[in-house]
């Protein structure tokens, strides 16, 4: 019986501790936990990206630089770019400071679109800024390396 009374006795004399334990932590775990989904997201972010582009990439050399003209194949493919990254929650939109730049090796870094020659090799680059909930605004860079087949 003596236990008893003294363990709720003590219980009760230590309620206030326990609010400002509480009052600290909470806070603390509610920013660690919405940073750990901002990192999250920011990680699935540039995956989809990284996908999209060699998707789309893949694609362009099979059958866009075979029936297309120059002008048609820059805007397939960042037609393409876009709606990809649209459909699986990753926006891309050129307004909002967006970047997607194609050119030969040879002239990289670039900004903007150049087609190279058959056969040469290209890079096409996607620069996507993202602003995370506590973490600062990223720029999100990805960059592929094909070579333009003509079949």
């Amino acid at each position: 019986m003596v236990f008893f009374k003294v363990f709720f006795l003590r219980a009760k004399e230590e309620k206030g501790a326990t609010m400002v334990e509480s009052a600290i932590a909470i806070p603390v775990f509610l920013l660690v936990l919405i940073c750990t989904f901002d990192l999250f997201r920011i990680c699935y972010n540039q995956l989809t990206i990284q996908h999209v582009m060699t998707r789309v990439m893949r694609q362009a050399t099979a059958v866009y630089f075979q029936e297309m003209a120059a002008g048609d194949q820059i805007n397939k493919i960042t037609e393409d770019i876009s709606r990809s990254l649209n459909s699986l929650g990753v926006g891309f939109d050129a307004s909002s400071g967006d970047k997607l730049n194609l050119c030969p090796v040879s002239a990289y870094p670039c900004d903007g679109v150049t087609l190279g020659a058959p056969y040469e090799l290209m890079i096409l680059s996607v620069e996507k800024g993202i602003q995370g909930v506590f973490l600062p605004r990223y720029v999100l860079a990805s960059e592929v390396l094909f070579r333009n087949e003509p079949i």
